[in-house]
């Protein structure tokens, strides 16, 4: 294979003429537009910040409907704890207790607050005041946990300060995408 030599005539292809400083001055074209954000990109992000608002709304509506009902329909018994067990995070959320009532014993799991965790020193065997619902005995929660609910849990802050950093993002790519679009002279960008 031949090596190819350059040629001693050849030129550029004609373009566009570089900008220089005095015709920049001098009232010529200005920078280049900036490329406007996509609409994709906006939606995105508005959807993330939205679904992170409704998981806040749903854990907070979760431990709320629950203390409501126990409030309600519950009553209050000594129960005594038959199994305790712990996440993989270290928290106690799985403890179960037993209970007698007009229906019959029963042995029920302890709902937990979402994203909460169940105060340490529930031993197996130990006496603690629960209120269940007699509606639905499965619903079971520490009294203390009925009377003073817990107020902010991590999984509540997490999405809610999600929901916050998307909608934020959002709406700055947003107000970047129409300064871009109104910098290009008029210029509409699809996408």
């Amino acid at each position: 294979m031949a090596r190819k030599v350059k040629r001693q005539d050849w030129t550029p292809p004609p373009g566009p003429e570089p900008e220089t400083a005095a015709s920049a001055s001098s009232g010529g074209r200005g920078p280049a537009p900036l490329a406007a954000p996509k609409r994709g990109l906006i939606a995105v992000l508005l959807v993330f910040g939205v679904l992170c608002f409704g998981m806040f709304f749903a854990f907070r509506s979760d431990c709320g409907s629950t203390v409501d009902a126990l409030r309600a329909h519950g009553t209050q018994k000594v129960a005594f704890v038959a199994s305790e067990g712990t996440n993989r995070y270290g928290e106690h959320t799985d403890v179960a207790v037993s209970f007698d009532d007009a229906q019959g014993a029963h042995r029920e799991k302890l709902c937990v607050p979402s994203g909460g965790s169940l105060p340490k020193g529930l031993a197996k065997g130990a006496a603690v005041a629960v209120l269940y619902d007699t509606r639905q005995p499965s619903r079971v929660m520490l009294a203390s946990q009925v009377a003073h609910p817990p107020g902010w849990t991590l999984p509540m802050v997490l999405s809610l300060s999600g929901g916050i950093l998307f909608l934020g993002l959002g709406a700055a790519v947003f107000v970047r995408r129409r300064m871009a679009l109104r910098g290009a002279g008029g210029l509409r960008i699809r996408g």
